[in-house]
């Protein structure tokens, strides 16, 4: 890589309250991983020489990784977390390490479940999925759920006492809009990340936990999902523009922007119809049937059955969505493998961005895909990049 496009790191440590408390820049090796809806994770790999600075590294204290490429793009900040455990080495060479690890904001959700009785108001939602979700992350990790007439599970009625607080101290809310598509669904007692997953990728809704200031966050929803297109969809020769108005990314060996790529077209554990069983016992269990036409269509022998039960789903039309969203993670697979190369016209965070629609070509085959994951080695004064880019998603139809 060439000097003048060698991005440069660093990395801030605050200590629970906010705080700075530390700089980095000597590490070993820094790696770090972001996904779309979901978890953010990273590895900060250190000598072990006695640096009087490890010890300041403490359980959700925050750790913030800046970037910049000098002359070309300033300094910005591409990751932020928590430092969440410590690890101490010695390899066969006798090089002693320390080593934190750590996971993005998101992390809230995943630690966090919806705490609330089957068929109670808040475990049950049926409205814009963006409302959903924001009330879900509301009434779970805020101080509502710390008021006793909501029935949160943190709760001991019979002693009238909390047993922990549910709020999560310094997260706020980003209003809500209402956007987003009907989404019905009972999920009592289950993973809130999860749940929020799921309303995602049935809306094309994302969503992140971000950093405002000490020690405060706030989760957002992105109704028109994070990142741009930048695909050749659209594409005016004149101004070499695309439709939406950016100048478009396109990943192939000719332009010399990438190696080591593959193709996949996997549908050897494709689902495209799912019958969902809801309540009831026996003949009179209530049952749902959701399909994919198209899939199905694809071959004369292509209907490729799966069932699922969701006894917590009281009724039809819960019953449906529930089936929809399996059903948009059970489909055909089609995926590109590769190691993006940075050149002058190719940059991360100068030219394409981390979720991101782009355009990438093998051989004959070109296809628009979302760039919904990016992870990153920095070792030395080199870094390695990794691209995650979305695949095939199909959408079931009502029976």
């Amino acid at each position: 890589m060439a000097d003048n496009i060698a991005a440069r790191y660093y990395v801030r440590l605050k200590d629970q309250s906010g705080e700075q408390v530390a700089l980095f820049d000597n590490w070993l090796s820094l790696e770090y991983t972001k996904t779309i809806n979901d978890l953010y994770g990273y590895t900060l790999k250190f000598v072990d020489d006695g640096d009087a600075r490890f010890d300041l590294f403490e359980i959700d204290g925050q750790i913030e990784v800046y970037r910049s490429i000098p002359g070309t793009l300033d300094w910005y900040l591409e990751f932020e977390g928590f430092h969440r455990g410590v690890r101490r080495e010695i390899s066969s060479g006798g090089v002693e390490t320390f080593i934190s690890d750590g996971v993005g904001y998101n992390d809230f959700l995943a630690r966090t479940i919806i705490a609330y009785k089957a068929g109670s108001v808040r475990a049950d939602k049926n409205g814009a999925a963006e409302s959903a979700m924001k009330e879900y992350v509301s009434e779970n990790c805020t101080g509502i759920g710390d008021q006793t007439v909501v029935g949160r599970l943190n709760y001991d009625s019979d002693d009238a006492v909390f047993l922990y607080n549910a709020a999560l101290p310094g997260l706020s809310i980003d209003t809500d809009t209402g956007a987003g598509i009907t989404w019905s669904g009972s999920r009592a007692y289950e993973n809130l990340l999860d749940v929020l997953k799921d309303i995602a990728t049935l809306a094309s809704i994302d969503f992140l936990i971000e950093g405002t200031g000490p020690a405060t966050f706030i989760f957002k929803t992105f109704i028109d999902q994070i990142g741009s297109d930048r695909t050749e969809d659209g594409l005016d020769a004149s101004t070499g523009l695309n439709g939406a108005g950016n100048v478009p990314v396109t990943f192939s060996v000719a332009i010399g922007n990438v190696q080591n790529i593959q193709y996949e077209l996997d549908r050897l554990t494709e689902a495209n119809a799912i019958v969902v069983t809801g309540k009831g016992d026996v003949s009179t269990r209530d049952t749902e049937t959701r399909r994919n036409t198209t899939a199905i269509a694809v071959s004369p022998w292509n209907r490729r059955e799966i069932s699922r039960s969701a006894p917590t789903q009281d009724f039809d039309f819960q019953l449906q969505d529930f089936g929809d969203e399996v059903l948009e993670e059970a489909g055909a697979k089609e995926s590109f493998t590769f190691l993006p190369l940075q050149q002058p016209k190719s940059l991360y965070g100068v030219h394409y961005f981390f979720g991101d629609k782009v355009t990438v070509v093998y051989g004959s085959i070109k296809r628009n895909r979302r760039i919904t994951g990016i992870g990153v080695r920095v070792a030395g004064n080199r870094d390695t990049l990794a691209l995650t880019l979305d695949d095939v998603i199909t959408t079931s139809e009502e029976e």
